[in-house]
C-alpha cells in the first residue's frame, strides 16, 4: 500500500517513459478502441460500437488533462528522499 501525504492522497511517482514505451502505450489504446468498435460492427451491436466511442472519448480526455508528473530516475530518487525525511520528521514529533 502506498504512503499517504499530508493532504490524504497517496504519493505517486512515475519514472519518465521513453518514446518507444509511449508509442506502444498509445498504440495499445488505439488498437483496443478499434477492436471494440470493429467487433461491434461485425456483430452489428450498436451498444458495443457506442462503448468503443465512449472509450475513445475517455482516452482523449485523459490524455488532454494529463499532468506532467513524470520524473527522471534522479528526480524520483530526490523526491523519495524528501518523502522519507517528511515521514521521519512526522514520526519524531
Amino acid at each position: 500500500m502506498g504512503q499517504i501525504n499530508e493532504r490524504g492522497k497517496p504519493h505517486v511517482i512515475v519514472v519518465r517513459e521513453g518514446a518507444v514505451q509511449s508509442l506502444l502505450k498509445d498504440a495499445g489504446t488505439f488498437v483496443t478502441v478499434v477492436a471494440v468498435i470493429g467487433t461491434g460492427k461485425l456483430l452489428e451491436s450498436s451498444a458495443m460500437q457506442w462503448m468503443g466511442f465512449v472509450m475513445l472519448c475517455l482516452s482523449v480526455l485523459s490524455f488532454a488533462i494529463q499532468e506532467d508528473r513524470q520524473l527522471t530516475v534522479a528526480e524520483a530518487r530526490a523526491r523519495l528522499d524528501e518523502i522519507e525525511r517528511e515521514q521521519c520528521d512526522g514520526d519524531a514529533a
